[in-house]
């Protein structure tokens, strides 16, 4: 399927009914993914994307748009950049890893480690 038929936009804080953006990945209609990142400090919330839309390259598009569209840009030009959070599930660590190359981390700094629901660092990744 890849990113055929899909529709994105982008909703701010407030009008989704959140206190974060979101991008949001619609299909027919259908909303089957979406990206919610901190308007304050630009640090991704949350990633879903349906399982039936999984493995299309849906969450990294949606990552990749608002890392390059819709990060704010400081009086010298350049954009801010968008964060990932300290705290991530495994999946979210892969998601953290896959994204290097326009989200959080410069080259070869270590994204942080992601705390566990008990504040320790896990070593599951």
């Amino acid at each position: 399927m890849e990113l055929q038929g899909l529709q994105f936009s982008v909703l701010p804080a407030g009008d989704n009914g959140t206190k974060y953006n979101r991008m949001l990945a619609e299909h027919g209609g259908r909303s089957v993914g979406h990206l919610d990142w901190h308007p304050g400090n630009n640090t991704i919330h949350s990633v879903y994307v349906d399982p039936d839309f999984q493995g299309n390259g849906i969450a990294t598009h949606m990552a990749r748009t608002v890392a390059e569209q819709h990060m704010p840009v400081y009086p010298n030009g350049k954009r801010a950049t968008l964060n990932h959070s300290t705290n991530r599930t495994p999946d979210g660590e892969r998601f953290a890893q896959s994204t290097r190359d326009f989200t959080y981390a410069p080259p070869n700094q270590n994204i942080p480690r992601r705390k566990t629901r008990a504040g320790n660092v896990a070593d599951d990744f």
